[in-house]
């Protein structure tokens, strides 16, 4: 009684860069006498892309927020940084259910550029760069931020009423629950 081999099994074998043959999975190959490691190396890394994680410490398949929104954050923080975040979002959250849409929408808007800050503050991201630089490029992105502005302000309001610049397009299909308990 003869076994066949399983095709779905990998042989034992590897590709040798110096030589291009397939050798026995062994220290040196046997046809060039070449070491094998980086035929090895570049099996592992080629095994770790299928495997990727945001951070050394994470599991696979989770999701997280913290370490995708902050990768250089050191492990120590990363709990500091959770517990603020969750208070935030509950405070948004409360402040949403108790209907202080106002407050809630400014409140949802500084949290994560806080945060940012915070991050930046804690990394020390750009510690070696010139005060001038740092300066530069926010007064870059202020600058750039305003003329975005002023550019969506100053497109025509017929059509999609996208550039409205009275808000009188947002006033008139905006639902007013004290408006229309009037009617």
């Amino acid at each position: 009684m003869t076994t066949t081999p399983d095709p779905s099994r990998e042989p034992d074998l590897i590709r040798c860069n110096q030589c291009g043959n397939e050798v026995p999975r062994m220290q040196y190959c046997i046809r060039c006498g070449d070491p094998l490691s980086d035929e090895y190396n570049a099996e592992g890394r080629a095994a770790a892309r299928d495997h990727f994680a945001a951070a050394p410490h994470e599991r696979l398949r989770t999701v997280a927020l913290i370490s995708t929104l902050f990768p250089q954050l050191p492990r120590a923080e990363m709990t500091m940084f959770r517990i603020a975040f969750l208070v935030g979002a509950g405070i948004i959250l409360v402040l949403t259910l108790l209907g202080f849409f106002p407050v809630a929408l400014v409140a949802s808007a500084v949290l994560v550029p806080l945060l940012m800050i915070l991050y930046v503050w804690v990394v020390d991201i750009y510690e070696d760069e010139p005060l001038s630089i740092i300066g530069f490029t926010m007064l870059w992105g202020i600058a750039a931020g305003l003329v975005y502005a002023l550019l969506v302000r100053a497109l025509p309001t017929t059509g999609t009423d996208f550039g409205a610049a009275d808000g009188a397009s947002i006033r008139s299909t905006a639902w007013c629950y004290h408006c229309s308990a009037r009617s």
